[in-house]
């Protein structure tokens, strides 16, 4: 007999699946608006769930890649951790010159980010 999935991987599963479907075109969207704005052209963006990061950039693959966790933190936090992410394709530590760079884009960078510590994703299952 074929036992039924818990609960909470059905819910999981149903979250993982709300946010790739409903909130994927918003971070798509807003990535492509920030990104033609900076003048930064031809980027591969990944959307996907992590553990322990908001987002990472390969520059050699000009690909940026988002944790769809965002979802659940203040607009303002999703922009801030975009222009993080794209200023990585200009200094790849971050080192003075890389908040040069981020801070010019996006002035409130550091009281923006600190809200993040406070988000709690409503996942109820396992993240890459």
């Amino acid at each position: 007999s074929d036992e039924a999935e818990p609960l909470s991987e059905r819910c999981s599963m149903f979250f993982d699946h709300f946010l790739k479907t409903y909130v994927s075109p918003y971070f798509q969207d807003r990535f492509y608006e920030i990104s033609e704005a900076l003048q930064i052209y031809d980027l591969n963006l990944k959307l996907a769930f992590y553990k322990s990061k908001w987002g990472s950039c390969t520059p050699t693959k000009k690909q940026i890649c988002l944790n769809l966790n965002l979802a659940y933190a203040p607009l303002e936090c999703i922009d801030a951790i975009i222009y993080h992410e794209l200023s990585h394709l200009y200094v790849l530590n971050h080192s003075q010159a890389f908040y040069d760079v981020l801070l010019k884009w996006c002035p409130n960078y550091k009281e923006i980010v600190k809200q993040l510590k406070y988000i709690k994703p409503c996942k109820l299952g396992e993240s890459k």
